[in-house]
């Protein structure tokens, strides 16, 4: 079985080519990082198979992995490898709560959402600390997608903000 503990959510894999010597699936619950968690499915499947190809059929379960913000009828399929999110494609089955794809070749992190719900920035690490009578903000980003920069803002109250410089993106034209 494979599910967590808010229920079962099997990845049917019907291998096409090839000789399966070891696929492994882990689902996990909640939205995955990086997208918009109002418009995503909170349930993830990480898929490992070397040596394959594969059509894969994700089950959900609704209204459990559905955010009541999230439109159901709009989502794609997303795949995350190395940090990075592409739509390959495949048909998502609001009816049936289900997702499918045929000819996978490689495998690694999937999920449904909403099409446009891509965050411009992935965040790898964040830290702060105080250094004599300033603050030190460092952080790395798996990827970046049209993101000109990071506002730096502060707070005495965690309520009212105001912006205290702003560091360009490090990436190739924010991307």
């Amino acid at each position: 079985e494979v599910g967590t503990a808010n229920g079962y959510s099997p990845v049917t894999v019907n291998v096409t080519a090839g000789t399966p010597a070891d696929f492994t699936v882990k689902a996990t619950e909640g939205s995955y990082p990086g997208l918009d968690p109002l418009k995503s499915l909170k349930r993830s499947w990480t898929l490992t198979a070397p040596g394959i190809t594969a059509d894969l059929t994700f089950n959900y379960l609704d209204p459990t992995d559905i955010p009541g913000t999230a439109s159901e009828n709009n989502f794609v399929i997303f795949k995350n490898a190395a940090g990075i999110f592409t739509k390959p494609g495949g048909t998502v089955d609001a009816s049936l709560n289900t997702a499918t794809i045929t000819g996978v070749t490689s495998f690694s992190d999937w999920t449904l959402a909403e099409t446009s719900i891509v965050l411009p920035v992935n965040l790898l690490t964040f830290s702060g600390y105080k250094e004599s009578n300033h603050n030190v903000l460092k952080w790395k980003t798996v990827n970046e997608s049209n993101n000109k920069g990071f506002e730096i803002q502060r707070s005495t109250d965690g309520v009212n903000f105001s912006e205290v410089s702003f560091v360009n993106s490090q990436a190739p034209g924010g991307s």
